[in-house]
């Protein structure tokens, strides 16, 4: 209930993306927290196909996923090129709502 309430700035999350088996309506629950100019940003080396054989992974975002993702929830995405850390394989990607 006191979530429900809150208005944030901005939503981080570092390797959880891959882990939700609906991300579209995980994204959209997220989304109702942040207020209008809110940035959501989430990391992952799931934006890479880097992990041949894995139980705990339901999503690899490739290709055009992350657009089709983006559109979905309503919000514009960057995925940044580069790596964090060139020792790890996640990468960051922004989600904003369109200007």
């Amino acid at each position: 209930d006191e979530l429900a309430k809150m208005k944030v700035d901005g939503i981080f999350s570092n390797d959880l993306l891959e882990h939700f088996r609906h991300p579209v309506e995980s994204l959209l629950e997220m989304k109702k927290l942040l207020k209008n100019d809110g940035i959501m940003a989430h990391t992952t080396g799931c934006y890479d196909y880097e992990y041949e054989y894995t139980r705990f992974h339901y999503a690899f975002f490739l290709g055009d996923s992350l657009s089709v993702l983006a559109k979905k929830i309503g919000m514009v995405h960057q995925l940044q090129p580069q790596r964090i850390d060139p020792r790890v394989p996640s990468r960051l990607c922004l989600f904003m709502n369109p200007c």
